[in-house]
């Protein structure tokens, strides 16, 4: 008898323990977890999102909040939302490996990954969604066909196999691609893309090889309202944007029909965007892009590619009135010039872009009508553009002074010579004195101008050479120094944060490496095996060394660079050329603790608006510091990469590793994010240590 009261209390026990774990009870939208049931949750809810917080923490209850909403708002997307109450459930928050609150986490089929800390509704509403699929994702039922295309604001579906699509969808990270199971489902068409922006599908029934050109053309709409993936394509394409914000007390339909018919002839050219203020993530988003706060009535214009922005007034919303506005403002998207053998036109309209903003080094030759001198020059000045079209960072430019005089230039002798050179984001302008003959001015350029700023095509601008067919053998294969050439992409990421690395290489190799690059999209040379990009070379006295594109890390490639030079690697002091220094996981002991210098360290994430708000301001702060030998500044994706001497619970977090002897002391800033306040925060503490 007394076995058989056991085994029932042993089975109640068990049918107990079973009704906790299935148990879960919810308030205010968000499902309660605790160790009992929060690996059955995880289970039950495939898209589901926990937030972990504690008692008399102000920013765990503000958020809290702001999670109720999200909640709200998810549930018709079947993703949930969840609440663990850290400090009764201590275990639990170990495992998870909570020790900061507020925390959240978000699981996709039971895999755990993080989620942002922020308050911006909006923000969190499209991480949800955008992150809910990888690149591809495979659909055999119904319902996640129809969920699939529910969460995601552009969606591409095709009887593909992932083989066959993948290196598109790698080229495409921002739009969301399903494979249909077609044993299940019948093939009438060979795809389609459906974007919420869009009231139907749009079928392709091509080949293969067209594939990718057809998404490009069809996914997005003519006029951007700035969604996550029109914000990642307006980045990656570098079409210069024309937009404004939508007054809510105009007739906003027809305003984007004026809008569509202007863009459809500037296709290609520009790109439009209309940003609803009830969005206020989007309108962030506009303002990262033109940098001001934004007023009704008035167009907005960004140059990508020069960092060229204005806005122009208009009085009323028309098709004459937009037009005539992008006809005035056309001209900023004009490329920086390069060297390449013609004499440029410089007038009053291109000064700012070509004078202050390009890169590349320019001579300008201030010539004026009836002025003989001028007339017998002309020639000589055409004959130095021919001579250096091997050099893309000089330019060789002419103003009429007689038709199109320039205010900002002050000229007291005609014809004369204005020299100015473009180093490390400076422009130095000099006066040339002397004789106005080939030989003369030649023997200046080579002494005086060097190889440094050039910019070509969308690809960033860095110090060094760009090589293609005409100037290779010269410059690469017959050279009497060391070079490292980058083959890049102009549309890799990969190839952007290389070339990054080659920036804050060059003033550490000056007058021992010649750094050129090349787009690998264009130029191919013999002896190189060139299978990927970036792929990056070493070549000394015809002798090539292909270097591990896989070790893409400041200290990994000055190593390389050291080892072909034979001299010996030294990372106590790293020379601070005025630039944002990219840490990862693997360059953190030897950059921000092992260097001798304090480092300031901003941790981010890609989604976060807040870093984004804040980046140009941390580039100037940079340069602030630019030649300083004790400070440096760096930033570090904290989604990518973690080390485990930091912890960080919010985004962006900034902390100066502040270097006293042998020790280094963690001091996080929370004050304004300026530039001046940063760099008042690091000089005052320096000078505070100093008084000690």
């Amino acid at each position: 008898m007394k076995v058989f009261a056991l085994f029932v209390i042993l089975l109640v026990g068990i049918n107990t323990q079973n009704r906790l774990k299935e148990q879960i009870d919810e308030i205010d939208g968000l499902l309660l977890l605790d160790r009992n049931n929060y690996d059955f949750a995880i289970a039950k809810y495939p898209k589901l999102i926990v937030l972990f917080t504690t008692y008399g923490c102000n920013l765990c209850l503000q958020l809290k909040s702001t999670f109720i909403e999200l909640s709200k708002r998810l549930r018709e997307y079947e993703i949930y939302v969840a609440e663990v109450i850290a400090c009764e459930n201590k275990a639990l928050s170990i495992r998870m490996n909570s020790s900061t609150y507020p925390a959240a986490y978000m699981y996709n089929e039971g895999e755990k990954s993080g989620f942002p800390n922020d308050d911006d509704i909006e923000l969190l509403f499209e991480y949800a969604l955008q992150n809910q699929y990888g690149l591809i994702t495979q659909l055999n039922l119904q319902k996640e066909i129809d969920l699939f295309i529910k969460r995601s604001n552009i969606a591409v579906i095709s009887y593909y196999s992932t083989n066959e699509i993948a290196d598109i969808a790698i080229k495409m990270p921002q739009i969301k691609f399903g494979i249909l199971n077609q044993h299940i489902y019948p093939k009438i068409h060979q795809a389609f893309i459906k974007n919420k922006a869009f009231e139907k599908e749009i079928y392709f029934n091509g080949q293969l090889e067209e594939f990718y050109d057809f998404i490009d053309k069809n996914a997005y709409p003519l006029v951007f309202s700035l969604t996550e993936e029109e914000f990642k394509k307006a980045e990656a394409d570098e079409i210069p944007l024309v937009g404004m914000v939508l007054d809510p007390n105009q007739f906003n339909d027809f305003i984007k029909s004026y809008f569509e018919i202007v863009a459809e002839e500037y296709k290609g050219k520009l790109r439009f965007v209309l940003i609803n203020t009830k969005n206020e993530l989007t309108v962030r988003r506009f303002q990262y892009f033109v940098g001001q706060s934004l007023e009704y009535k008035r167009i907005y214009y960004y140059n990508f590619y020069t960092k060229y922005k204005i806005s122009q007034p208009y009085d009323e919303g028309s098709i004459p009135t937009f037009k005539k506005i992008v006809e005035q403002i056309q001209i900023y998207s004009e490329p920086f010039w390069v060297g390449d053998g013609y004499v440029h036109d410089l007038t009053p309209l291109n000064y700012q872009i070509q004078i202050k903003q390009n890169p590349n080094h320019i001579i300008l030759f201030n010539d004026m009508n009836a002025c003989d001198l001028c007339f017998g020059f002309n020639d000589v000045f055409n004959d130095l553009a021919i001579k250096y079209q091997h050099r893309n960072n000089l330019v060789f430019a002419k103003q009429n002074r007689s038709l199109k005089p320039i205010r900002e230039i002050i000229v007291d002798e005609i014809p004369s010579l204005f020299i100015y050179l473009k180093q490390y984001g400076q422009v130095d302008l000099v006066i040339y004195k002397g004789e106005l003959s080939e030989e003369t001015i030649s023997l200046y350029i080579e002494e005086n101008i060097p190889f440094t700023k050039f910019q070509t095509g969308s690809f960033p601008f860095t110090s060094g050479n760009e090589i293609n067919n005409e100037n290779f053998e010269n410059m690469i294969m017959n050279n009497d120094k060391p070079v490292l050439l980058l083959f890049y992409s102009p549309n890799c990421e990969h190839s952007k944060a290389a070339n990054q690395l080659f920036e804050q290489l060059i003033p550490m190799f000056e007058n021992k490496v010649i750094f050129s690059r090349t787009d690998a999209t264009k130029y191919k040379f013999e002896s190189f095996n060139m299978n990927s990009y970036p792929s990056i070379f070493f070549i000394k006295e015809k002798q090539i060394q292909k270097y591990d594109s896989q070790q893409r890390s400041i200290e990994k490639l000055i190593e390389f660079i050291n080892d072909q030079l034979k001299i010996k690697n030294d990372y106590q002091r790293i020379i601070n050329n005025g630039i944002v220094i990219t840490v990862t996981s693997e360059t953190f002991q030897d950059i921000v603790i092992k260097s001798k210098q304090h480092v300031l360290v901003k941790f981010y994430a890609p989604w976060c608006g807040h870093c984004k708000n804040m980046a140009k301001e941390y580039e100037e702060l940079a340069q602030l510091y630019r030649g300083n030998g004790n400070v440096l500044i760096a930033e570090m994706d904290w989604t990518q990469h973690q080390v485990g001497v930091v912890s960080i619970s919010g985004f962006p977090t900034v902390i100066l590793f502040y270097k006293d002897g042998n020790s280094v002391e963690q001091i996080k800033y929370n004050k304004q994010r300026q530039a001046r306040e940063m760099k008042q925060f690091i000089d005052g503490l320096m000078n505070q240590h100093d008084e000690l």
